[in-house]
């Protein structure tokens, strides 16, 4: 017969000696007290794992943009690159990813380097929201104001003993970077030529990207870059392999979240042009990983029944169209033929087409919020099981 095996019990001298090899964890309440006499005592500070604390997500004045980057919203502490061809509507996105964090407490400053008649309207829209604007004749007077307004706010969120993470910070716009130069690179374009010049250029903006950057993460702030492709001679488009972005490998590269404007077109009322109707996708996004999803936005121009400026209710309606949320419905014994709109909580049925939905929402800021909120809420999950909406033409 098979004799079983004795289990052995460890004595109490072999437990002790099993707690010299492996102590007790020291408590995380411990461990912070130890490193913060460490740092104390170094010569130079170093970073600690608070710098990797998650992202604050501030939702956007624009739904598509939230469903857009995955996350509900804008993460802050990133570099964003918006770049497409003239006339497509890269400023106003710029615009709308300021007033997006100003609504959140952020000083917002606009940097307008491109002179002339035709941009009247973005130093008017960019004031009447509170932002700070100058228009800069140099890449000197960009570095030095914006250098400023970075100490500034890295002043206050010291006072106020704010995490990396959270607390105001700076949302700072430079549209276009391609018009903004050294002095020293005018220089040389007046001795040696444009070509020779361009190089100098470039470095300066990769200063700008490994200067600001830094500041940007620490401070919780933004840094937004606009780009023009009428300054790039390669015309197979954004995705071919050899495609550079103005302004040198820098602003491609180190941005985080990159915006591609592809076009735009008119909104009419009858025959009377009341707004455009921009067209974007995110090219890049390293915050989330969604990227290539498309999206598109609307403004006005004051001629219709909406102010000057963005046309939320109509960008709103567009986006629960693509999420396929407003369903048509066949009149019925005891109900009219209309539109349901039904967006997670939030179920509503308009009587009419969606001309009349935009009238009850520009008369109802109130049933417009919720429909926004539920947009925003559904926005995640919007961004994975959406399918993209396609370019419509004229």
């Amino acid at each position: 017969m098979a004799r079983r095996a004795k289990k052995m019990e460890p004595t109490k001298k072999v437990a002790k000696k099993a707690a010299r090899v492996f102590p007790k964890p020291v408590s995380d309440d411990g461990q912070i007290a130890l490193m913060k006499r460490i740092v104390k005592n170094m010569k130079h500070t170093v970073g600690t794992v608070n710098d990797m604390l998650p992202d604050t997500i501030y939702p956007s004045v624009l739904t598509s943009l939230n469903r857009m980057l995955g996350a509900g919203g804008l993460p802050s502490r990133r570099f964003y690159l918006i770049h497409g061809e003239n006339s497509t509507g890269k400023s106003v996105l710029a615009i709308a990813i300021g007033e997006s964090f100003r609504r959140y407490g952020f000083v917002v400053k606009a940097d307008d380097s491109e002179f002339g008649a035709e941009k009247e309207w973005y130093g008017a829209l960019v004031q009447k929201m509170g932002f700070l604007f100058e228009m800069p004749e140099f890449m000197d007077d960009f570095f030095a104001t914006t250098q400023d307004l970075f100490n500034a706010i890295a002043a206050e969120r010291e006072v106020k003993k704010y995490a990396v993470n959270k607390g105001p910070g700076v949302c700072q716009i430079v549209d276009t970077i391609n018009s903004l130069s050294p002095k020293s690179a005018l220089e040389k374009v007046r001795k040696d030529g444009v070509k020779k010049a361009y190089s100098e250029s470039a470095q300066w903006n990769d200063w700008l990207v490994k200067s600001f950057v830094p500041q940007v993460f620490h401070n919780n702030s933004a840094l937004v870059v606009v780009t023009q492709h009428r300054e790039n001679h390669n015309k197979s488009g954004p995705w071919d392999p050899d495609y550079k972005i103005p302004g040198g490998k820098a602003i491609q590269f180190g941005a985080s979240i990159r915006f591609y404007v592809s076009g735009a077109k008119q909104v009419k009322e009858g025959d009377k042009v009341v707004g455009q109707q921009t067209f974007y996708v995110t090219a890049k996004n390293k915050s989330d990983g969604t990227s290539k999803q498309k999206g598109s936005f609307f403004t006005s121009n004051g001629r219709g029944g909406v102010p000057r400026g963005f046309d939320l209710v109509r960008e709103a309606m567009e986006e629960a169209t693509y999420r396929k949320q407003i369903k048509s419905r066949a009149k019925t014994d005891g109900r009219p033929s209309g539109n349901l709109v039904e967006v997670g909580e939030f179920s509503e049925f308009f009587p009419g087409g969606l001309a009349d939905i935009r009238e009850a929402f520009s008369a109802d800021t109130d049933l417009f919020a919720g429909f926004v909120e539920a947009l925003n809420a559904d926005a995640e999950r919007a961004s994975y099981e959406c399918a993209p909406p396609s370019r419509k033409k004229d």
